[in-house]
């Protein structure tokens, strides 16, 4: 089933942003009496097209959203890369995504980036049928990241040089987790210290920093029993 993001509900009655409307009439060639499911503010409906081009919504729907809330704190990766890492975050069920800019990062993220990193989460959680619209927040230094990460009930640090605790090992049923994971060249020693939680190893092989925070979520959520 097709799934939109409404941008305003009044009453029964779900509007879209002009761009996704654009979408609907003139891409998918929907029409009145077709049916979709429409999100708005953390609850999920079916829905029908009326004349008018709004939909109608019929019925809730359940929620697609896993029981454990992942916040991605990702170091800023260069174009692509990082492109990647928030589409298949938002894909698997990330809860929030934050940038990080760390010592090693090799690119920044600018106001025009970030739209388009936001449009991808965007379109990523319509395509995943998501209940939550996948969150990317503004980018962040490490002195601000040390201070977040004592909100979540656990905060782990994904380091190549972690060799004797798994993230098998060190998730333990919280559901409030922060994963952090480095640049194309990884955290630095110093960056670690200054974190002070709990780094893990995704086991002999290192992954790319596109590849590890998808990998990294996609465990948590199997290992919580959020992806039966």
């Amino acid at each position: 089933m097709i799934q939109f993001y409404a941008d305003s509900l009044d009453g029964q009655i779900a509007r879209l942003s002009r761009e996704d409307s654009h979408h609907a009439m003139r891409v998918l060639r929907m029409k009145p009496g077709d049916e979709a499911a429409i999100v708005f503010d953390g609850r999920r409906y079916l829905a029908t097209l009326n004349e008018a081009g709004d939909f109608l919504l019929r019925s809730q729907l359940v929620s697609t959203e896993p029981q454990t809330k992942i916040t991605v704190y990702q170091g800023i990766s260069k174009g692509e890369r990082m492109e990647y890492t928030v589409q298949k975050c938002a894909e698997i069920g990330v809860h929030t995504i934050v940038p990080v800019l760390m010592k090693r990062c090799v690119a920044g993220l600018n106001e025009k980036k970030l739209e388009r990193l936001n449009r991808i989460a965007k379109e990523a959680g319509q395509q995943a049928q998501r209940t939550h619209l996948p969150t990317l927040l503004e980018p962040i230094d490490v002195d601000t990241l040390c201070e977040r990460l004592k909100a979540h009930e656990q905060a782990l640090i994904l380091w190549e040089e972690e060799q004797r605790l798994s993230l098998n090992a060190a998730v333990c049923g919280k559901k409030d987790i922060a994963l952090v994971i480095g640049p194309e060249g990884g955290i630095t020693q110093e960056e670690k210290e200054k974190m002070a939680v709990q780094a893990v190893t995704l086991g002999k092989r290192i992954l790319r920093t596109e590849t590890a925070a998808p990998v990294a979520a996609a465990c948590v959520l199997c290992l919580q029993g959020d992806m039966q």
